[in-house]
């Protein structure tokens, strides 16, 4: 199977099984994920094209750096995203990349508005 086509599938997964609640955000993680990850739908790391040892050197935020289909960045957002989902990703920030980690963060944050500001019961 392609594994965009696995992770799409993750994604919607993770909106039905977050209820009724997050099955709007379907229609804002689908495209979001598409953009955010260069069009390939599957977990990516920021300026994947370039080496770890660019990403040390150029990204103010390193190590806290994008990762997923949302490009979770910075410290206090890799704090949330452990409190909120309940997996070491502060500890370890490449299970962002991990696609069930990364599709559980994208509906949730989306959902919840970690990305805005506004959950998604404010946007409509």
């Amino acid at each position: 199977m392609d594994l965009s086509l696995g992770c799409t599938r993750m994604l919607i997964d993770e909106c039905k099984r977050q209820g009724p609640a997050a099955q709007p955000v379907r229609a804002y993680v689908l495209p979001t994920s598409f953009w955010e990850t260069a069009h390939t739908i599957c977990p990516v790391v920021e300026a994947y094209r370039l080496s770890e040892a660019w990403r040390k050197k150029n990204l103010r935020y390193y190590p806290w750096h994008g990762r997923g289909f949302v490009q979770l960045t910075r410290e206090k957002n890799y704090e949330r995203a452990e409190r909120e989902t309940g997996q070491p990703i502060h500890q370890n920030p490449a299970l962002a990349l991990d696609p069930a980690v990364a599709a559980k963060l994208a509906v949730t944050g989306m959902k919840e508005g970690w990305f805005t500001g506004r959950d998604l019961d404010e946007l409509h």
